[in-house]
């Protein structure tokens, strides 16, 4: 049963994951996100405190860069050596807001050092609201180049990404993922479950290195319950595992951080999400419930091995997923060095049943033909 269509008190909201009790049992989402969802921003207008030429600890702004559901990011640059940083700020409506808080604390002492991982230089707080400073990599992000290269729309980046028109694409998008993958492994090692893996979070240098950003969201897997998730934190639609969509457990596992990252390499092989739908309870519904997306049929020319790869991230069940984010990492890198996976394509049962997962409708209709011709057959 998915969590928006039951009545049990033990259901929660699908944004912020709140206890859905009494009467709230039976809404789509709890009365707080309700209320967020129906306020709009003007995109344009900045926050107030946070303009160009403000001095923040010790940096100086220069220009919002970018805004999410819960955060502003600015590019600024050190007073006393020039260089240039990007801060994110937690924004207004959820400065107040002692989870969020919480949670943006936690990024900031997360202390995970590894090469694609972007770092956190420094944190504080400034007009009320907390901030974190990270580097500059120059690059943009990697939903940017996503826009791009696939032609959504015109983008701005820097960073030296192949092209799927080019030779060797699918070998430099293996090696590109691997990089992000070994990187949640090492979150993994360390305790910490990412639980928003998307484009938007990773960072890219000019160079084309990524660099896996946003760990606002990760939650401890020693971590009490208290940590969930609070409005925009529990992740995007479009990337969520499908039991966290249908609410079938509790909370984000490595298996399902292993499932975004298998989201990520669909969207840069295809241009798109496995999933996308007019608003944010239709995607999650359609996730919870809806086909298993098909890579091979978003993209003919993908290589079987990779298209293995990234089904197998992609399984509705988690037990059929990879074991871990290395074992994903790791057969990239096999991919890269045209060595066999590990990945296997599905057995015929399993085909037969991703076509009906797929075909549902096309399904039923050819199955209650075959048994009314049986019933005709039968009476004669």
């Amino acid at each position: 049963m998915s969590r928006f269509e039951g009545t049990q008190p033990t259901n929660r909201c699908p944004i912020c994951e709140a206890m859905l009790v009494g009467q709230q049992a039976a809404a789509a989402v709890c009365p707080a996100c309700a209320l967020r969802i129906g306020l709009e921003e003007d995109p344009s207008a900045l926050p107030s405190e946070w303009v160009p030429n403000r001095v923040v600890g010790d940096w100086r702004l220069e220009s919002m860069i970018g805004r999410g559901g819960s955060s502003e990011v600015f590019r600024a640059r050190q007073i006393d050596t020039n260089t240039v940083v990007v801060i994110k700020a937690l924004s207004a409506r959820w400065a107040l807001d002692e989870t969020a808080r919480y949670r943006f604390n936690f990024e900031a002492n997360h202390k995970l050092d590894h090469p694609s991982i972007a770092p956190v230089l420094a944190h504080g707080a400034f007009a009320g609201r907390p901030y974190l400073v990270m580097p500059h990599f120059g690059g943009g992000g990697l939903d940017q180049w996503v826009e791009k290269v696939w032609g959504r729309k015109e983008a701005t980046v820097l960073a030296q990404l192949p092209d799927p028109g080019q030779t060797g694409f699918y070998q430099k998008a293996g090696r590109f993922m691997a990089d992000i993958a070994r990187a949640v492994a090492f979150a993994h090692q360390h305790g910490l479950i990412h639980r928003d893996l998307k484009p938007s979070n990773i960072l890219l240098d000019v160079e084309g290195h990524p660099y896996v950003s946003d760990f606002g969201s990760a939650r401890s897997v020693k971590m009490l319950d208290r940590l969930s998730t609070t409005g925009n934190f529990c992740g995007s639609p479009e990337y969520l595992a499908p039991e966290i969509a249908a609410g079938t457990v509790p909370d984000a596992t490595q298996k399902s951080d292993i499932y975004g990252i298998g989201a990520i390499l669909f969207e840069v092989l295809t241009g798109t999400p496995p999933h996308s739908g007019p608003n944010v309870m239709a995607t999650l519904k359609q996730v919870a419930n809806g086909p298993t997306p098909s890579l091979k049929e978003s993209n003919a020319q993908v290589p079987s091995e990779l298209v293995w790869i990234c089904q197998t991230c992609l399984s509705r069940d988690p037990a059929q997923r990879y074991n871990s984010a290395l074992e994903v990492a790791e057969d990239l890198e096999r991919f890269v060095r045209d060595e066999p996976v590990m990945a296997r394509p599905c057995a015929t049962w399993q085909r037969i049943g991703l076509w009906i997962d797929r075909n549902r409708k096309v399904a039923a209709t050819a199955t209650a033909a075959v048994l009314l011709i049986a019933i005709v057959i039968a009476r004669k």
